[in-house]
């Protein structure tokens, strides 16, 4: 009874949700989580990362404490907006608000070109959403998982231009312009961290709750470069997250898999799987707390 009673509380509190909601929606505080440092680890490619939103609804309403964030991709965005404001609703709504056309074109997957998308819109948002500009700066720790292309080593960011920070993140090869810092060429650190789950227990989290957005093999007809490329990404990225999984002590799986990451018209959907594959583990969640405080 317990569960059902959850469930319904994930699928209508986005439905309940406004602008004039902005104001915390826990005015009770934490849970106790003693000396334990847990971690959130966000990922997910285009409206694949919106799950991230509402799996932050439902640890915010059962209380659960964030000590760190670790973004990728488009968890990067997600989890930098949840660091600044700790406000589930603001993240919501400022999420809500980004469309296909400021992540990439519209018309990038249409012909047979293999040129650059521009980050520059993604950009553009990034700045209007997110008013503080140097990570050091958030209320939450953050990392942002990023490669570098020059050496093919994992390079964290945490510390510095947050605004860069997940523009790298969000930069797939091959799709958009590598961001350039210091001599380095920085683009999604899923190519060689997973999701950043063995980034987080090297930063000392002692619980890890990661979001698993594995995405489906069958995107593309694979007919042009673009296609082939994109689909080598996917097996290269699948492939790290299914070894990083393996350090998570929490896994949360929404059903994504028949949503293709640029459909930006499913972003309500996906905060919904978010919400509703996060009911099922926070039981186990609570019980892990409890146990190891």
């Amino acid at each position: 009874m317990k569960k059902i009673v959850l469930l319904l509380i994930a699928t209508t509190l986005l439905a309940c949700s406004s602008r004039e909601t902005k104001t915390s929606p826990s005015e009770e505080g934490k849970i106790d989580s003693g000396k334990l440092k847990i971690a959130l680890v966000l990922d997910g490619i285009g409206v694949h990362g919106f799950s991230g939103v509402g799996v932050l609804r439902i640890l915010e309403k059962a209380r659960i404490p964030l000590h760190l964030i670790v973004g990728n991709n488009m968890g990067a965005l997600i989890g930098a907006l949840y660091a600044e404001s700790q406000n589930s609703f603001s993240v919501e709504w400022d999420a809500s608000q980004l469309e296909l056309s400021d992540y990439f074109s519209t018309s990038f997957f249409g012909g047979t070109s293999l040129a650059h998308a521009s980050l520059e819109p993604f950009q553009r948002f990034i700045q209007k959403k997110i008013k503080r500009k140097k990570i050091e700066d958030l209320d939450v720790e953050f990392l942002s998982m990023t490669t570098n292309l020059r050496n093919g080593e994992t390079f964290i960011f945490d510390k510095g231009d947050l605004n860069q920070a997940i523009l790298a993140s969000a930069a797939i090869p091959g799709f958009f312009n590598p961001q350039k810092m210091s001599g380095k060429i920085l683009v999604t650190g899923s190519l060689t961290e997973g999701s950043g789950i063995r980034v987080a227990r090297q930063k000392n989290a002692d619980i890890i709750i990661a979001l698993d957005t594995r995405t489906s093999l069958d995107f593309a007809p694979l007919n042009d470069q673009k296609d082939i490329i994109f689909q080598s990404h996917l097996i290269s990225r699948n492939r790290e997250l299914t070894k990083d999984l393996e350090e998570a002590d929490i896994i949360i799986q929404p059903a994504l898999q028949k949503i293709k990451f640029n459909d930006f018209s499913k972003k309500r959907e996906m905060m919904i799987a978010g919400q509703n594959a996060t009911v099922e583990i926070i039981e186990k969640l609570s019980e892990l707390i409890e146990n190891n405080k």
